[in-house]
């Protein structure tokens, strides 16, 4: 593991990216990963999952897994916490880009399952090149497409998992620089910038690793579990 910067406090919390980062490379959850948040919570390290997926996928898994804080969905659209649901927008435009695509690639535009229970974002498979997504969707200058590597999600360009991170820390109270996050892809940079601490696993591309503090040796779930208990022997002491 590549540690650029010490980590030199007790952290309040975790921000951790779903995808990619608790999962294993064919997109499953590492178990040995969730065992691990539970001892996080266990030493009274607060997780928070942030993922671009829709809320009711999100918020089960934080629920089956034994996370208490906040959960983040649609990359940073959505934000569920103290039993309610705050949404930064709507994905009103974000639709009529969806028809707009459709009206030009027809059937080649095939809509995530999951888009009925989306507030902010539509989310469309990885079926045709993103730059002829984006040149749609360049006709609407309030949105943007960003690829999760699962999919590729058209939303308000206000919104990333940043303002997400933001939102959910004032919800709870909690200090952003007093919470460790946790990410793989570069749809985390901006969470990566508020944190107090910042890890990479080792499957993030360059540019990723670039920003962060720390970089783990392992890909996926056993980056995460790596670095946490490196985390967890440093706090110890």
């Amino acid at each position: 593991m590549i540690t650029k910067r010490k980590l030199n406090f007790y952290p309040q919390g975790i921000i951790v990216d779903v995808d990619g980062t608790l999962t294993n490379a064919d997109g499953l959850l590492n178990l040995d990963a969730a065992k691990y948040i539970r001892i996080l919570e266990k030493y009274g390290v607060m997780v928070m999952l942030a993922s671009g997926n829709a809320l009711p996928v999100t918020k089960a898994l934080s629920d089956y897994i034994g996370c208490s804080g906040p959960v983040i969905a649609e990359d940073g659209g959505v934000i569920f916490s103290n039993e309610k649901i705050i949404v930064n927008g709507s994905n009103y435009m974000a639709r009529q880009a969806l028809l707009k695509l459709r009206e030009k690639f027809g059937e080649r535009i095939i809509e995530s399952y999951s888009n009925p229970f989306r507030y902010t974002d539509v989310a469309i498979r990885r079926t045709i090149p993103i730059e002829d997504v984006k040149k749609v969707v360049s006709q609407y200058p309030d949105l943007k497409v960003v690829d999760s590597k699962f999919a590729y999600h058209i939303h308000n360009k206000s919104i990333d998992k940043g303002l997400g991170f933001k939102v959910a820390c004032e919800l709870i109270g909690k200090d952003p620089k007093l919470i460790i996050a946790i990410g793989d892809s570069e749809l985390d940079i901006p969470m990566f910038k508020l944190a107090g601490y910042s890890v990479a696993t080792n499957n993030a591309p360059e540019e990723v690793k670039e920003v962060t503090d720390c970089i783990t040796s392992k890909p996926f779930g056993e980056g995460f579990i790596e670095f946490v208990r490196y985390m967890l022997k440093t706090i110890k002491k």
